[in-house]
């Protein structure tokens, strides 16, 4: 589940404070010819009467047996948002190899995502999904000539993305005197998944004319999978009505896997994931608000063979710079 801590960024700068203000009445007389009375209802609620003109000495109705009290709303204590997300991803994924030349791959992808942040009072819980339309990118390849021949290697690929995310967070309370409110531990589940579809076109020339001898098409998938437990922290810095936060989410504890259709000894050794990203949230009624980010996110495996010896494949590393926008609704009770 992707974009980790875009969705628990919304869980923290939405809420509604409220406090609760009390006040003393003082009662007083008077003889002025145009008074107002101030009556208490049954369940102590203050009210105003119509004034009326009197010449005689005004006597107040106002019970001194129940204060007056006005309470501020009360902060909910259940809360549901519902968001959807569209933006674009910019993404590289990079095989370094030990004695040739990396393959690198680079597109930019339109996003679509959905998600929903459910909590009470202090924590949240919150489901994020994700998924890429596809990019293309190729890049060509020519071969010293050898044994009186030329190749030259034309490769494409076509790949897409998918990120799901599980989160549960904590907003503090009084925690730090001046970050009250606004910040926001957090720790989840996080599975993201790169599929890209090769076809690698390998042509052979005759050295001394240049004659096409033949041709040969070599389809390839290659997946890389992430999975595993991520932790965040986030703050918030309200703008007037607005608020402007940082998320930052480390994952250390990822399972990789790496596949594809060629024959192939590789198997992840160790895998890490770093994110950084800042969000704008801003209001547009009381209960509908919006969002924008832009974050950072990698990924880095380590690569052995099955004999746990280094393999032609050292490392595969992948980074994705996304753009995104949000509409979020909120359900208070």
């Amino acid at each position: 589940m992707r974009n980790v801590f875009f969705c628990i960024l919304l869980s923290i700068f939405v809420d509604v404070f409220a406090t609760e203000v009390d006040t003393s009445t003082q009662i007083k007389k008077t003889t002025d010819a145009f008074v107002s009375d101030i009556d208490q209802d049954i369940d102590g609620n203050a009210t105003k009467s119509v004034p009326k003109a009197t010449g005689k000495k005004f006597q107040s109705k106002f019970s001194f047996k129940k204060p007056l009290k006005m309470v501020a709303e009360q902060a909910p204590k259940f809360f549901i948002k519902p968001r959807a997300v569209i933006g674009k991803i910019s993404q590289t994924y990079k095989q370094v190899y030990e004695n040739s030349e990396d393959v690198e791959w680079q597109g930019n992808m339109p996003i679509v995502g959905v998600g929903i942040t459910a909590g009470y009072k202090n924590f949240s819980l919150d489901i994020y999904a994700q998924q890429s339309q596809s990019a293309k990118d190729s890049f060509f390849e020519e071969n010293p000539p050898s044994r009186g021949f030329i190749l030259e290697e034309d490769n494409s690929a076509e790949f897409y993305r998918v990120d799901y995310s599980l989160n549960i967070s904590y907003k503090t309370t009084n925690l730090f005197t001046n970050l009250d409110d606004n910040l926001l531990f957090s720790v989840g589940y996080k599975f993201g998944e790169t599929n890209i579809d090769v076809v690698s076109r390998t042509n052979r020339f005759k050295e001394e004319t240049g004659e096409l001898l033949d041709a040969f098409n070599y389809p390839n998938n290659i997946k890389f999978t992430t999975q595993g437990v991520t932790v965040g922290i986030a703050y918030g810095f309200p703008i007037g009505r607005n608020i402007i936060g940082i998320n930052l989410a480390y994952t250390p504890w990822l399972n990789a896997d790496y596949s594809t259709l060629l024959p192939t000894d590789v198997e992840p050794d160790s895998t890490d994931g770093r994110r950084v990203g800042v969000t704008w949230i801003g209001p547009i009624t009381n209960n509908l608000k919006y969002g924008l980010s832009i974050d950072w996110y990698g990924y880095d495996m380590k690569a052995v063979d099955n004999k746990d010896e280094n393999s032609e494949l050292s490392s595969i590393e992948e980074s994705i710079v996304g753009f995104r926008a949000s509409l979020n609704y909120d359900f208070n009770w």
